[in-house]
C-alpha cells in the first residue's frame, strides 16, 4: 500500500493546495512516521511502511552478522565496564533498551537468570507493551561471571540500581556504547558497510542468527528467544538464514536420490 500517495490525497479546509509546510498530509506523515519508527523500535513490525521523502516501497536488505568467533573475540577488545553490557546483548538475544532497563532486583545470581520487566527507550522507563517482552533469560557461565565482575567494579549495586549505569547513576549512554562497538569492530578488522551496521542490534541480530542455526532452523525457539510478538517479524528478519537451510535440504536430498550404494549383483545361475 502506498502510504504517501494515499496522504497526498487527504482534502483540505478551503479545496485549495497549500505548501508542503502548510499541508497537513505532511503533517500526518511525520506522526505516522513517528508511530511506526516506535513500534519499529518495539519490534511489533519487521519494517516501517513511511520513510519521509520516499514512496513507502522498502528494499529489504541482509542484515549484518557476526561469526561466533568475531563474537567471541569482540568481548576481548571492548573496554572492560562495558564488557558485561555486550555480552549481556549477545548471549541472552534481549534489546538494547531491556538491557538498558536491567536493575540488579532484574538479575537473580542464585538461578542464574535474568528476568527482563522494562526498557528504556529515548531515556525514560517504559514497559514492555507485549506478553512475549516480558520474559527471563538464563545466565550462562561467562555470562555470570561478567555480571558477577561487572557488579564488583561498578559504583551502583543496590537493587534498586541499574545494572549497566554511568557515573550520574543513570543508565549508560547509547551513542557512546555504539563508539566502544565501532572501536572493537574497527580493531577486529571488521568493515560493514551497509547503513545503521555498528548499531547495538548487531548483536541481538548477531544472538538470533546463532539461534536460529544451531536449533535446526526452529522459527518457534527463535522467536521465543528474540520475544518477538509474531513469527512473522522473525521469518521476515532471517529469510536469508532459511535459504541456506533450503539449499542443504535440497544437499540432502541430492544426496539421498542420486548418491544411493549400488545394490548387489544377483549371482548368475
Amino acid at each position: 500500500m502506498n502510504v504517501r500517495g494515499r496522504l497526498t490525497e487527504v482534502p483540505h479546509g478551503d479545496g485549495k493546495e497549500r505548501s508542503e509546510q502548510e499541508n497537513p498530509s505532511q503533517s500526518a506523515c511525520d506522526i505516522l512516521t513517528k508511530m511506526f519508527s516506535y513500534a519499529l523500535d518495539l519490534e511489533l513490525i519487521s519494517s516501517n511502511p513511511v520513510e519521509r521523502g520516499t514512496a513507502p516501497k522498502l528494499e529489504k536488505t541482509e542484515k549484518p552478522i557476526l561469526t561466533e568467533t568475531q563474537l567471541n573475540a569482540l568481548f576481548g577488545l571492548v573496554p572492560i565496564h562495558y564488557k558485561a553490557f555486550f555480552m549481556t546483548l549477545a548471549m541472552t538475544g534481549i534489546r538494547t533498551g531491556e538491557a538498558l532497563g536491567l536493575k540488579w532486583a532484574d538479575v537473580d545470581f542464585a538461578e542464574r537468570e535474568i528476568h527482563v520487566r522494562r526498557a528504556i527507550y529515548r531515556g525514560k522507563e517504559t514497559t514492555p507493551k507485549t506478553v512475549s517482552s516480558k520474559r527471563s533469560r538464563p545466565m550462562v557461565e561467562k555470562l555470570y561471571r561478567a555480571l558477577l565482575n561487572h557488579r564488583a567494579i561498578s559504583a551502583y549495586t543496590t537493587q534498586a540500581d541499574y545494572v549497566f549505569a554511568s557515573s550520574t547513576g543513570r543508565p549508560f549512554n547509547p551513542d557512546q556504547l555504539r563508539g566502544a562497538l565501532r572501536g572493537a569492530l574497527g580493531k577486529l578488522g571488521v568493515q560493514m558497510d551497509q547503513k545503521h551496521a555498528y548499531g547495538m542490534h548487531l548483536l541481538r541480530h548477531t544472538s538470533g542468527s546463532v539461534a536460529y542455526k544451531h536449533t535446526g532452523g526452529d522459527v518457534k525457539a527463535t522467536q521465543e528467544w528474540l520475544g518477538h510478538s509474531s513469527s512473522r517479524i522473525t521469518l521476515d528478519t532471517y529469510t536469508h538464514l532459511m535459504k541456506d537451510a533450503q539449499r542443504e535440504t535440497a544437499r540432502t536430498l541430492e544426496k539421498a536420490v542420486f548418491e544411493q550404494p549400488e545394490a548387489p549383483t544377483s549371482a548368475m545361475n
